[in-house]
């Protein structure tokens, strides 16, 4: 089951959950560049939400700065394919 939760109290807190039982989750942080508004957070967290693994995203905003992409999984992520997705998207992660 996937959940999307929003809210627009200081600026931005977008937030994806798949609800998984029984797994233990680890909570990786990426640098992303490019993001300037909501509509960017939205995009970079369906990109990064779409990533095999991934269970949960959240994304703190720094306006034409680096934000912060959390991603939560049920094991290791695929930095190669989160790359892929986020460029795909039209943003940089950075490394």
């Amino acid at each position: 089951m996937a959940t999307i939760e929003g809210s627009e109290i200081s600026g931005v807190s977008w937030v994806f959950h798949n609800v998984t039982k029984g797994f233990t989750m680890s909570t990786t942080d990426f640098g992303v560049t490019g993001l300037t508004c909501n509509h960017c957070v939205m995009t970079v967290s369906r990109a990064a939400a779409l990533v095999p693994g991934v269970t949960g995203v959240s994304i703190d905003l720094v306006p034409n700065g680096q934000s912060t992409l959390h991603v939560e999984s049920d094991g290791a992520v695929d930095a190669t394919e989160l790359d892929k997705a986020i460029d795909a998207a039209g943003y940089e992660l950075v490394h």
